[in-house]
């Protein structure tokens, strides 16, 4: 199963039900003045929509199938983002794989208040995350820069602490983070609960080409802008154990968006052009 937040794209909805198969899916919409509209551009019969938010729409949910959790906020980080992976990583069987995404602006904490009363920038991303999920010395990296980094391990913190105070029969083995930019910085963090005789097969997985995964350090998506023409040069020199040299191209590029599509050039998604 597919549980996904609402959206008229329904785009992870196509794609998880294209490649990988699924037919059992379900949207979670908070907005139900967006109904008609959702069902109007639902791709696909098996998508199942459920009017509300997620914490509401929860207690309704079976968790007997091995299930995939997208809990894709736009949103910045909220308390009940917490509450929300919690409760999921509560009810989530082996196999089970939870992502989240939080907007990751450190420009978020610095209008948080309580009774009217505006929260030191520390004091308030304490108050939203929860104590138990800071390192040590999170005061230091509230800034732009390191505000994304410090939003993954947050949200490691987070995943590790249900599993290890709640969930004790099963092992957590993070699977992604990314930091992009999507208008607004963002941080997508998950993984996958394994017991005993999963994270056997588990670990016998080659997760090549997908370098991007289970790094301790987060990754950062951000990927050159390039022209059919130029993508097709550069797919040319690809594969290769290490990124090709700007001259070799025969187009200007920097080396950091060199090194950025030898990396996720698999992940590179097709564009067409269409004139009316």
């Amino acid at each position: 199963r597919y549980v996904g937040l609402g959206s008229i794209w329904f785009a992870d909805f196509a794609l998880l039900h294209r490649v990988l198969g699924i037919k059992d899916m379900i949207s979670v919409e908070m907005e139900e003045s967006r109904k008609k509209r959702l069902l109007f551009n639902k791709p696909f019969e098996c998508i199942q929509l459920k009017l509300g938010k997620y914490s509401d729409v929860f207690p309704d949910l079976s968790w007997e199938k091995p299930t995939v959790v997208w809990l894709d906020y736009d949103d910045t980080l909220k308390s009940y983002v917490f509450d929300d992976l919690k409760r999921t990583l509560q009810r989530l069987g082996s196999g089970g794989l939870l992502f989240v995404s939080v907007n990751a602006d450190s420009l978020q904490m610095q209008d948080v208040r309580v009774e009217g009363n505006l929260l030191a920038p520390d004091a308030a991303l304490r108050l939203v995350c929860g104590s138990e999920n800071l390192p040590a010395e999170y005061e230091r990296r509230l800034n732009r820069n390191q505000f994304p980094a410090l939003v993954g391990e947050i949200l490691g913190a987070a995943f590790r602490n249900v599993i290890t105070f709640e969930r004790q029969e099963l092992e957590f083995r993070p699977l992604m983070n990314l930091t992009y930019a999507d208008n607004a910085p963002m941080v997508t963090y998950g993984g996958i609960l394994l017991d005993h005789a999963d994270l056997t097969e588990f670990d016998k997985l080659s997760f090549e080409p997908f370098t991007f995964m289970r790094e301790e350090v987060q990754s950062e998506l951000a990927m050159p802008h390039l022209t059919p023409k130029e993508k097709m040069a550069f797919d040319q020199l690809l594969p290769r154990g290490k990124p090709p040299k700007a001259e070799e191209l025969g187009f200007e590029l920097r080396l950091q968006e060199i090194e950025s599509y030898w990396r996720f050039y698999l992940q590179y998604p097709l564009f067409g052009e269409y004139h009316f």
